[in-house]
């Protein structure tokens, strides 16, 4: 028994196989464990629901749990190598399990977006399992906080999930992030577009649809792990902050620049990090995140 199931651990361990892994690569994208490696503290990931799998040797997404900077986080990152990512109802199945272990502990939940779409051979089961996983997002919503980091496609059903997470990065060079596809798009408005003019990094910033946006995966990584140094576990966990309301010139200039530098010159002079997000040079809005280090 022992050496049947460290075979079936080792087919894991290889996803969708060598060619479809040196394909990944090759798309100057990291394979779903990479990410999980590159996130987390060395050494800390514990998977959840290895075997859980649809009439395949390998699960279409990678659950678990593990530490950044000692504090548990609970991931899930989608596998393109095995059938494109796609999800079906047992992927989600993992999902969900893990968003609710994630309530249960009061740990943050972070999402590594890299799919196709749905998984069609299952039909409108596929449709319910991006359901479950909307449903699950939304009643976790507030308990505990959830950041996604777009590192490839995430198109039509599967669009809608990190919008309803609390904080969404995307890596610029691999990551888009749209509902319906540049080919019908470009069919419908006459114009030539591409995945990247249709739903890349700036395009998100632009709409509100990305939090953050970067250039590769490793800053998105490094990202997701700063952002989390601002949040709480949980809802029910305080952490020291102060507000910026007080130093933030009432008037804001038109200039993002301006603002910018202003911004910066008065978190310097106040705490030692400040993170700013989603800005919106036009309203004249800013959303930042502000910690008060010890």
């Amino acid at each position: 028994m022992s050496v049947e199931l460290n075979e079936r651990r080792q087919k894991l361990l290889a996803g969708g196989g060598q060619d479809r892994v040196a394909r990944q690569h090759e798309a100057g994208k990291m394979t779903a464990r990479e990410r999980v490696a590159k996130l987390l503290d060395e050494g800390s990931f514990v998977e959840v629901g290895a075997f859980t799998a649809a009439k395949e040797s390998a699960s279409s997404v990678i659950t678990g749990y593990g530490v950044i900077d000692e504090r548990p986080v609970y991931v899930y990152a989608q596998d393109f190598t095995v059938k494109g990512g796609a999800m079906g109802a047992a992927a989600a199945a993992k999902i969900v399990r893990l968003m609710e272990l994630a309530q249960k502990t009061g740990a943050p939940v972070i999402a590594m977006c890299d799919s196709a779409g749905a998984d069609l051979a299952e039909g409108v089961e596929a449709l319910n399992a991006y359901a479950s996983i909307m449903k699950e997002t939304a009643a976790i919503s507030g308990v505990v906080p959830q950041i996604s980091l777009i590192l490839g496609p995430c198109a039509g059903g599967a669009a809608f999930v990190p919008a309803l997470t609390d904080v969404t990065i995307v890596a610029d060079k691999v990551g888009q992030m749209f509902v319906t596809g540049p080919q019908v798009v470009s069919a419908r408005t006459g114009k030539n577009l591409t995945a990247k003019d249709l739903g890349g990094g700036k395009k998100l910033s632009e709409s509100g649809a990305a939090s953050i946006c970067v250039d590769t995966e490793e800053e998105a990584f490094a990202m997701a792990r700063k952002v989390l140094s601002f949040l709480p576990g949980t809802y029910g966990t305080s952490m020291s902050s102060i507000s910026i309301s007080s130093f933030v010139p009432a008037a804001l200039p038109a200039c993002e620049t301006a603002v910018c530098a202003d911004t910066m010159t008065i978190c310097d002079s106040f705490w030692n990090r400040f993170l700013r997000v989603n800005f919106c040079c036009s309203a004249f809005r800013f959303t930042a995140m502000e910690c008060l280090l010890c």
